[in-house]
């Protein structure tokens, strides 16, 4: 491919020698795909730099606030203080890891699950399970089936179980 260098006021541009731009550097530098269509497949500025994907509508962007993917203009995920990997909607889980160490899957407006840093986990709704092992489980206070339960007692409608007073308690 022979190429061609053209200078002006405003850069430097590469070119083939059909005339279609391979590179332009200045201010902001763009790399060409090579192409008759002349289509930018990475751009480079102050503020950071674009690689461009199919389209586009497909692009990664690195500046100072982290990496943003974009898929067909929606941001799908973002490697900043706070990862995000999902797209950040009131309708669409996402995961987030905050710069504290936290973590939250669900909407931007509503999380389902979360996690500490010290590793405290919030469930909101139901946790299904139908094999497994629950380790180190302490129920201090509820109710499950019918049963209540406080930190020394589980009652049921007929029968209680009484750590506090040391009885098995069964009534009619």
């Amino acid at each position: 491919m022979e190429v061609q260098v053209v200078i002006d006021s405003g850069g430097m541009e590469l070119r083939r020698a059909s005339g279609h731009k391979v590179a332009k550097y200045g201010t902001t530098t763009y790399f060409y795909d090579g192409t008759t269509s002349e289509v930018v497949k990475l751009q480079l500025q102050a503020a950071g730099i674009t690689a461009y994907g199919d389209d586009a509508n497909t692009y990664a962007t690195v500046t100072s606030t982290g990496l943003n993917v974009i898929e067909d203009s929606v941001n799908v995920a973002n490697f900043g203080e706070t990862m995000r990997i999902g797209v950040d909607a009131t309708d669409k889980s996402a995961l987030r890891v905050a710069a504290d160490g936290s973590l939250t899957i669900g909407t931007s407006n509503t999380t389902n699950i979360s996690m500490t840093a010290a590793g405290v986990v919030t469930i909101a709704g139901t946790v299904n399970a139908n094999a497994g092992t629950f380790t180190g489980i302490t129920v201090n206070t509820g109710t499950i089936g019918g049963w209540t339960i406080t930190s020394t007692k589980l009652a049921g409608s007929n029968i209680e179980l009484d750590d506090g007073n040391d009885r098995i308690l069964v009534s009619d």
